[in-house]
């Protein structure tokens, strides 16, 4: 599998596998906090392992997200990569720029794409367009990283 649009996009042998690939990441987790109230923040440490070194994506939000894009950028930094975070002023998708032309560029630069979009339209043109994996982190039909992390916890 290469995007992530909706939770149909995986098998259950597929999801079986990302919650390994999750238990196995998260075990290389160091034990403790470093000093008082570490426990009350994410380490940004965490992760021995860093499968997204030397890779960047770009995080495209039309929509404006407090938890969604601190948690991405954190995730992408914790395990070795770099973030582009574009919002909707600078990118205008769908009024400035169209989806399949924000893909093409983005898959010129970029190593994926995680989109908070509101049309989920658009978010399947990108992923038709783009060379590299999509993922939603939003749409107004789904939001299935939410929905892996709640059954994962």
């Amino acid at each position: 599998m290469t995007d992530l649009l909706a939770l149909t996009d995986f098998t259950p042998a597929g999801l079986s596998a990302l919650f390994a690939l999750t238990h196995k990441l998260k075990g290389t987790a160091p034990v403790g906090p470093l000093f008082p109230g570490d426990e009350l923040r994410p380490r940004l440490d965490v992760f021995s392992s860093k499968p997204l070194k030397g890779k960047t994506l770009a995080l495209l939000f039309e929509k404006p997200s407090l938890r969604t894009r601190v948690s991405f950028e954190v995730g992408v930094y914790q395990l070795g990569g770099h973030s582009v975070v574009l919002t909707d002023q600078e990118v205008g998708l769908g009024n400035r720029e169209k989806a399949r032309d924000v893909a093409r560029v983005l898959s010129r630069f970029c190593d994926g794409i995680v989109a908070r979009l509101f049309d989920h339209a658009e978010l399947e043109e990108l992923a038709e367009y783009a060379s590299i994996p999509v993922i939603n982190a939003l749409t107004d039909k789904s939001h299935p990283c939410q929905v892996l992390a709640d059954a994962f916890t």
